[in-house]
């Protein structure tokens, strides 16, 4: 019989098995939209360029607090 130990570990070896698997299914993937449209990789690399303050629209800034975006309330 084997330890909790032991089992967790091969657990945790299948798990990244499978997760090595679909991060290669995905690259590959990834390849083949590229091939298939080349201004997709240009369009990727340029979002990538602009990071995540050109993501989020906010210059660098992310909001801070639970309730800092609040929407107005609906007038009834």
């Amino acid at each position: 019989m084997r330890t909790k130990d032991e089992l967790f570990r091969a657990a945790q070896r299948e798990v990244a098995a499978y997760r090595q698997q679909a991060v290669m299914q995905a690259e590959t993937a990834r390849r083949a939209a590229y091939a298939a449209h080349p201004a997709l990789a240009e369009a990727d690399s340029a979002h990538l360029r602009r990071g995540s303050a050109g993501r989020c629209g906010q210059g660098g800034r992310v909001p801070r607090g639970r309730f800092q975006a609040r929407l107005p309330l609906p007038a009834v």
